[in-house]
């Protein structure tokens, strides 16, 4: 089901992580895509396996326009997604935007995490590239 920015603003952090579970199951290229959020969830919401056996951390970010997804979200989802999820990328999908601070913390990370702001989700439930993409 596609749903507008709107729409995934106005839902629950819980209904946001099945949301975005669900928009991942429409990639023919998903295997999988199970949530796993919660408390003490170590910066994993959704993880997607893909079919050539790739795992994809995702945390989501339910965030009203002026909150934005700052540096320490960077650091928990870098930090946990390889050795304790055993996931080979990971990717933070929001609904607001991330703050410089973030941008540049992601960007000096030899790997960086794939960064989906409210605009990217946008374009990705209307049918563009998901994140792994």
């Amino acid at each position: 089901m596609t749903h507008t920015l709107a729409a995934y603003q106005h839902l629950t952090g819980t209904q946001f992580e099945h949301a975005i579970a669900d928009l991942a199951r429409r990639d023919p290229g998903v295997r999988s895509a199970t949530v796993s959020g919660g408390a003490n969830d170590r910066g994993l919401d959704v993880l997607v396996v893909l079919r050539d056996g790739r795992r994809i951390a995702v945390q989501c970010k339910r965030y009203g326009e002026r909150n934005r997804v700052g540096a320490p979200a960077i650091y928990t989802a870098n930090g946990t997604y390889s050795d304790f999820h055993r996931c080979d990328a990971a990717a933070i999908v929001t609904t607001s935007r991330f703050t410089r601070d973030a941008e540049v913390a992601n960007a000096s990370l030899p790997a960086p995490l794939r960064l989906i702001d409210g605009r990217g989700l946008a374009r990705w439930a209307a049918g563009g590239r998901p994140p792994w993409g």
